[in-house]
């Protein structure tokens, strides 16, 4: 009898012994055995909001983490200068968090951005979440080890690129929205007006943050010689001088049988300039990125942006600015026509309010400079 009962209480010891073996070594998603989860440091602050795009959906909270199962994630990164770094992180599934919070993600993503508590930001050309952690710290020598940029973000625990994985998280963004383009400054805006006998196009250009004008007539009725008459508000610190800008400036253009003439662009624009009391020349308009047409029957809040012209484009062709006699100043006496080749119109209208190439009712240019160049 005796012999019996201890040959039961072995056989259930034995058992006890494999359901604790089998249960520590249940191996996490790197094939590595499960231990106790570690304990969330306690003076580790998380507070990850999880977006689509601008909606926050949820915040994940150390509350969140202590409820969902713990994960060793060991992952092998080379950065930038080739250095490759082994390290295993105490992390948790983003998807079992959003799961927790109630969540739905999206069923597409194209991709995800993480933001950190200092604004700094990374994008990841990911497709889904089932690889991306949140961590608590990191796992040295078999210890826990807490991490000082901890809470960070692993977009894909597959990757190798250091970039993948993100330091103090704050947020992590799906199908981030982007930002828009900033709007180019407008610079000068220029009206331009005809004489009756078209000897003289008169621009008036006005500095549009300084609100100050300065009014040019350029002339060939003298015949060989084209003149910038410089007519500048400021007469205290300008002199008013004509600028000899040389022979043959004036050109002529033929549309549908028709000549008009004028002058190239890059012309007027050079002869915006005036001379100081000691005949020293000085440009007025300094620096521009593209200059745009605007013309009498343009709409309210038109989109016109494909009707104008960069400044290498001015500079390296003959674009045209032109007398049309038949129009009046209220409707535009101004064509602008270019041999550049692009599709920027409808070749059924090609005088089509789109169109830069051939263009009338022309009443004035405004020069811009880019965002990106300022």
């Amino acid at each position: 009898m005796k012999k019996k009962l201890l040959s039961v209480l072995l056989i259930a010891m034995i058992l006890v012994a494999s359901f604790a073996v089998f249960t520590a070594c249940n191996p996490d998603d790197n094939g590595n055995d499960k231990a106790t989860p570690y304990a969330i440091p306690e003076d580790l602050a998380v507070s990850v909001g999880i977006y689509d795009g601008n909606t926050l959906l949820g915040t994940v909270t150390k509350e969140t983490l202590a409820s969902l199962t713990q994960h060793k994630v060991t992952m092998t990164t080379v950065n930038d200068y080739s250095t490759e770094k082994t390290v295993t992180y105490i992390a948790y599934k983003v998807t079992d968090a959003a799961a927790k919070l109630n969540i739905t993600l999206p069923t597409t993503i194209t991709k995800v951005a993480s933001v950190a508590t200092d604004e700094y930001e990374g994008e990841y050309e990911i497709t889904s979440l089932a690889n991306a952690y949140i961590t608590v710290g990191t796992e040295e020598n078999g210890a826990f080890a807490a991490d000082d940029k901890g809470p960070r973000f692993l977009s894909d625990s597959t990757s190798r690129s250091s970039n993948s994985v993100a330091k103090f998280i704050s947020k992590i963004v799906i199908n981030p929205v982007e930002a828009a383009a900033p709007a180019p400054t407008a610079l000068y805006n220029i009206v331009l007006t005809w004489n009756e006998t078209n000897t003289a196009l008169t621009a008036v250009i006005t500095e549009i943050e300084s609100e100050k004008s300065n009014t040019i007539v350029i002339s060939t009725a003298d015949g060989a010689n084209t003149f910038a008459n410089i007519d500048d508000k400021s007469v205290e610190t300008t002199q008013k001088s004509d600028l000899d800008l040389g022979a043959d400036k004036k050109i002529s253009f033929v549309n549908k049988n028709t000549t008009y003439y004028g002058y190239d662009l890059k012309v007027v624009l050079a002869a915006m300039q005036f001379k100081n009391r000691t005949g020293t020349a000085f440009n007025i308009i300094e620096d521009y990125d593209f200059i745009s047409l605007i013309c009498s029957d343009d709409e309210a809040n038109g989109d016109y942006t494909a009707r104008s012209y960069t400044k290498a484009e001015v500079d390296a062709n003959v674009i045209s600015v032109v007398y049309d006699g038949s129009m009046t100043a209220t409707q535009g006496q101004t064509r602008v026509y270019s041999t550049l080749e692009d599709t920027l119109y409808d070749a059924a209208d090609a005088e089509s309010k789109t169109s830069r190439n051939k263009c009338k009712f022309v009443l004035s240019f405004t020069l811009y400079a880019d965002a990106a160049s300022e």
